[in-house]
């Protein structure tokens, strides 16, 4: 089952504090356009797919592998 459309929240994770860095309606693909390269930064992302009348919920991290393990378990 492919993603079609989805809205979506992006936030970045520094230190104590959720930013958040988009939000929008598109698919996967332009969800992950806005995660920036960086080796430090650490994202998170809440969905909500859309399939007829119900309602599907995802929440999503992206943690790069040159994040430390201390702060991968946070």
């Amino acid at each position: 089952h492919r993603i079609t459309f989805l809205t979506h929240m992006l936030f970045q994770k520094t230190r104590d504090r959720l930013s958040l860095v988009d939000s929008g309606e598109g698919n996967f693909e332009d969800l992950c356009q806005c995660v920036r390269s960086s080796p430090e930064d650490v994202y998170f992302g809440f969905c909500r797919e859309l399939d007829g009348d119900k309602n599907y919920f995802a929440l999503i991290a992206f943690v790069p592998t040159t994040v430390a393990g201390v702060r991968r378990g946070q």
